[in-house]
């Protein structure tokens, strides 16, 4: 039985036939796809219409000349709500560039990113086609909608070795929390990301990599002293003699703590942040920390946890990373976020999900408090 999305798929490729094709090379081509698509992804349909154009047209059709630039336009039209309708027709590249950075499986703060995974492992890289797959597939329209096939909805389970499973939040006791329902849907996501990619044009600051190579984390009596070791902004340590050279040319910008405090006093009287406190952000957040969500630095934004508006600091301590659909979140539902005494944001959920309103944290931050405290 074909599900709707491969009928669909397999009567668009059927309207691509040459006009010359004979009625029983036409039923030939269909009953392949027909009986070939249930083995095969969605998108791997395309791929098998091409295989069987090329046995029924092998002459194919003649080249195509270069397509005139003057072809190619972008329309943008405002309502009167004041929202914009966007259309156009792209040259190959700039669709085939805005296409991968929408669909693309983005690299998140999850080890597996770095080490690479099994194909047969959940989470590696037939789960990281699936995800293409399904964001492809909503992106072109062929699905209207639907959810993150990353996403787990199982209740939470710390691992045999202690390992925080992806995509939970940990409560301060390290009750852990299911955060896949608040996620949101890929539809959603594209929009996200297609805001991302405008609004870094405008605000191109860490997008596209603050103005300091390293952002180094250390206590200020040890680089007064040069003593102990320091950690960079993706948690890897580094000497404090080396990073303390390095910053005399400008390339290092020290994020200085005390012995508990996870932030320094970096201030400024604007609303946005500047390029020293989204350096701060990118290597003490790691990412957006609503709890389960694994988006990067990159794709985020820097959210006030007291609104500007009702007098709240462009501050480091007042400041966290979010990503589009979560920053949002806070302005449509009963979400909030606030800055734990020690230092950490946190999220607390509507009376809805937890009547004790308990702040939830991302397992990031859990899995860098235990490595603070491995030795003393």
């Amino acid at each position: 039985m074909l599900s709707a999305n491969q009928a669909s798929t397999i009567s668009k490729c059927l309207k691509n036939l040459p006009v010359n094709v004979s009625e029983d090379d036409k039923i030939k081509a269909e009953s392949l796809l027909v009986e070939k698509a249930q083995t095969v992804r969605v998108c791997d349909i395309h791929t098998l219409f091409e295989e069987i154009l090329g046995w029924i047209d092998p002459d194919g059709q003649e080249p195509k000349e270069a397509a005139d630039r003057d072809s190619f336009a972008v329309n943008l039209r405002q309502a009167k709500d004041g929202t914009w309708t966007l259309k156009g027709r792209l040259d190959e590249e700039t669709g085939g560039i805005l296409n991968g950075l929408l669909t693309s499986r983005i690299k998140t703060d999850s080890p597996s990113d770095e080490e690479g995974c099994d194909d047969t492992a959940v989470g590696g890289a037939d789960r990281d086609r699936e995800i293409v797959d399904t964001f492809s597939e909503v992106l072109r329209g062929d699905r209207s909608d639907c959810l993150d096939p990353s996403l787990d909805f199982d209740p939470p389970q710390v691992g045999e070795n202690g390992e925080i499973p992806q995509g939970a939040g940990v409560k301060q006791d390290g009750t852990l929390v299911a955060m896949a329902a608040e996620q949101p849907s890929v539809r959603r996501r594209i929009y996200e990301r297609f805001s991302s990619v405008i609004g870094s044009i405008e605000m191109n600051r860490i997008k596209a990599g603050a103005a300091y190579a390293l952002v180094v984390t250390a206590k200020a009596e040890d680089v007064a002293n040069q003593t102990g070791k320091a950690v960079t902004g993706v948690e890897a340590p580094f000497p404090i003699d080396a990073a303390v050279l390095e910053g005399l040319n400008g390339s290092v910008f020290f994020h200085l703590m005390g012995e508990k405090a996870k932030s320094m006093a970096l201030a400024t009287e604007r609303r946005l942040a500047t390029e020293k406190q989204l350096a701060i952000l990118a290597s003490r957040d790691q990412g957006c920390t609503f709890p389960g969500c694994d988006t990067p630095p990159g794709w985020c934004e820097a959210h006030h946890i007291v609104p500007w508006a009702e007098n709240g600091k462009t501050d480091v301590n007042n400041l966290t990373l979010a990503c589009g659909a979560h920053h949002h979140l806070l302005d449509y539902t009963d979400w909030d976020c606030r800055m734990l005494i020690d230092g950490r944001p946190a999220w607390v959920p509507p009376a809805t999900i937890d009547p004790a309103q308990e702040p939830v944290l991302h397992a990031r931050f859990i899995a860098r408090e235990i490595g603070e405290t491995l030795f003393g």
